[in-house]
């Protein structure tokens, strides 16, 4: 695989990000200015605020005034308001609530406004500097998949990916949702997109420019209410991801809700490519393996108790969702975070995965294992440990999917870089898209959605009714405290990546644990159900329960502008030094439906924008033990692929072995 291979990442992941916070002391005035300065970026004027019940404060911004417009690229963009064409495929799912704890109670913003959650100077003062706040850092790992950090960095990994197919255009999957077991306790939406493997560009959430939000009833990193609970009642949202194949920008989809999208015009090889690569499940991040995946339950211990992912399908060229080929498995520490894959012949659960782990305790001596991996790899790639790919990547939140795109030919060169208390990137971004147009919807929805229509969304600050006012969207507002959190003002709302085989996902050093399903069976992805590529402008949308969210322009990106996506994975991630966190339900997906998390009707996006099931699913846990992954396929459409995942993590001090 070519150095220049692009990769976007779909990140579906109800994310357990514990980041510890930093030491402030009396000599951080000159951080706390840069703070200051940041969240005076971040935090757009608002047309109107709610106070959420989990003390979020969400702001309604005018559509036009997101911070994705502060993106170089997007200067002229015109707004997508919906896709040109849906994948087909869809397995009769209509729009359903989709509810965040900011909106439970019936709130809203005003029309042409988008809800916002604002930044605190804590958030920020929780990273290690504001540079890096909003960033995912990537360390070295023994994985072949190379956009996967490294088990050292603190990265655990509990995988399932799909190379059977030569183009993923997309993919769709149902993700079941527990508590996040972090700080405040709370699961939430989030995204992620890079296109340079974390170097310079990408962040989480809307900590930079490149994502364009077109629906007001959804809060980028707002929490959801309600999640699962262990042996009891299971709740689930469908996520589509797709190229649209209008004008190539990325969509997302949730609960048949066009969320948004990423403009082609941020990518480069995913501009006009498609991915090769698309993968499932879930990532833990901690130094230790203490902290849980998924439930906190390993994958045997199944429904209901351990995380899940089902109905798991990929968008072929011809924009139709179906199963994905060739799915594989990565566990790096399957003793504390493990993934386990099947296949039903009804269409509810069609692929499917389980995932996660509890981790393992505190000082565990683990090893890694990587030679099943890699020699899973070869088989189902075609070839040995793939080569870093550019690193193309979209991320949405709870658990995740990536893309990995390819394309002909050498990178683009990048602007040189300046020494500057600012991103270079951010100033580019700026410019990029300081003349817009903004796209209120795709172009088109991928065919093969299963009769998938709108449904709603509550969030905490709209749950009693709340709404902005016309033309303005909701903004989440940041506060000093949210940059001060971070490393630096420069790495606030980033994320930081330091090199693994799985080059799109952090080293385990780094605290990153994952359960991640994968599939790399088609040969292009053009987005996924969770994920959608608008055909007509080539934006990337994003839908949730079946409305329109918003979407990544494609101006922003260099190769996903005009290409597609290689791979497309979904899962599980856990962000902490220790590997103590639970993932999903912290329960492993053996333990299945009801205790487990999962995601459901796995879907990708092929060129003819149809939905239909990804292949070559393979699996991703580098802590088995701590969180895994299962993956399955049920003859149901609204179970169709799926994927348990999750784990409880591992004990302090812990000795593990890393898969």
């Amino acid at each position: 695989m070519a150095a220049a291979r692009a990769c976007l990442v779909v990140a579906l992941l109800l994310l357990v990000a514990l980041f510890s916070p930093s030491e402030a002391t009396s000599s951080t005035s000159l951080r706390r200015r840069q703070v200051r300065s940041l969240l005076k970026r971040l935090n757009k004027p608002p047309l109107a605020t709610f106070q959420s019940l989990d003390g979020d404060i969400i702001d309604c911004v005018h559509i036009s005034n997101q911070p994705a417009f502060d993106h170089p690229l997007l200067k002229d963009h015109t707004i997508q308001m919906r896709p040109s064409i849906q994948p087909s495929g869809l397995y009769g799912e209509a729009t359903r609530p989709f509810t965040q704890t900011w909106n439970q109670n019936g709130e809203k913003c005003p029309d042409n406004t988008i809800p916002i959650r604002r930044t605190k100077e804590e958030d920020v003062m929780r990273a290690t500097s504001v540079t890096t706040f909003g960033k995912k850092t990537h360390g070295g790992s023994p994985h072949p998949h190379s956009h996967l950090g490294g088990v050292t960095d603190g990265h655990h990994y509990g995988v399932a990916y799909a190379t059977g197919d030569s183009n993923y255009y997309g993919t769709k999957v149902t993700i079941n949702v527990y508590p996040a077991m972090y700080g405040d306790d709370k699961t939430r939406l989030f995204i992620y997109w890079t296109r340079d493997a974390y170097n310079t560009t990408g962040c989480y959430n809307l900590a930079c420019s490149g994502f364009i939000q077109t629906n007001p009833q959804f809060v980028i990193g707002g929490s959801l209410s309600p999640v699962s609970i262990y042996g009891s009642t299971q709740y689930e949202y469908d996520y589509l991801v797709w190229k649209d194949p209008a004008g190539g920008n990325w969509w997302l989809q949730l609960q048949g809700n066009y969320v948004g999208y990423w403009p082609s015009s941020i990518f480069t090889l995913l501009q006009t490519g498609v991915a090769d690569t698309v993968e499932w499940g879930g990532e833990v991040y901690s130094p230790q393996i203490t902290a849980p995946m998924g439930s906190g339950h390993f994958p045997e211990e199944g429904f209901g108790k351990a995380t899940y992912s089902r109905a798991i399908q990929v968008v072929d060229s011809s924009n139709h969702l179906k199963p994905p080929n060739g799915v594989g498995l990565i566990a790096s520490l399957p003793n504390c975070y493990n993934i386990m894959t099947g296949s039903s012949s009804t269409t509810s659960w069609g692929t499917y995965i389980y995932y996660g782990g509890p981790g393992c305790p505190q000082n565990s001596q683990i090893e890694v294992i990587s030679e099943d991996v890699e020699a899973r790899w070869s088989v189902l790639g075609g070839g040995g440990a793939p080569d870093p790919p550019g690193g193309y990547r979209l991320a949405i939140g709870s658990y995740f999917v990536y893309f990995f795109g390819a394309a002909t030919g050498a990178e683009p060169p990048q602007a040189p870089q300046q020494a500057s208390s600012r991103n270079l990137s951010d100033s580019l971004h700026s410019i990029i898209l300081s003349s817009r147009t903004i796209q209120s919807r795709p172009s088109i929805l991928p065919s093969g959605m299963y009769d998938e229509a709108a449904h709603p969304f509550t969030q905490t600050w709209n749950q009693n009714g709340e709404k902005c006012p016309d033309n303005t969207i909701p903004i989440r507002r940041t506060k000093e405290e949210d940059v001060m959190r971070a490393t630096s003002v420069t790495t606030f709302g980033k994320k930081t990546h330091n090199g693994s085989p799985h080059s799109h996902l952090a080293g385990v050093t780094d605290g990153h644990h994952y359960g991640v399903a994968y599939a790399t069976g088609d040969a292009k992805y053009y987005g996924t159900k969770v994920t959608i590529n608008d055909p007509a402008r080539g934006n990337w949308w994003l839908q949730v329960q079946g409305n329109y969210v918003g979407y990544w322009p494609s101006s922003i990106f260099t190769r996903l502008r005009t290409g597609v996506a290689d791979t497309v994975e979904w899962g599980g991630e856990v962000y902490l030094p220790r590997i103590t966190t639970p993932m999903g339900s912290g329960h492993f997906p053996e333990e299945g439906f009801g205790r487990a998390t999962y995601s459901r009707a796995i879907q990708v996006v092929d060129s003819s924008n149809h939905l239909k099931p990804p292949k070559g699913v393979g699996l991703i846990a580098p802590l088995p033990n701590c969180y895994n992954v299962i993956a399955g396929s049920s003859s149901t459409t609204n179970w169709g692929t799926y994927i348990y995942y999750g784990g409880p993590g591992c004990p302090r001090n812990s000795q593990i072995e890393v898969m």
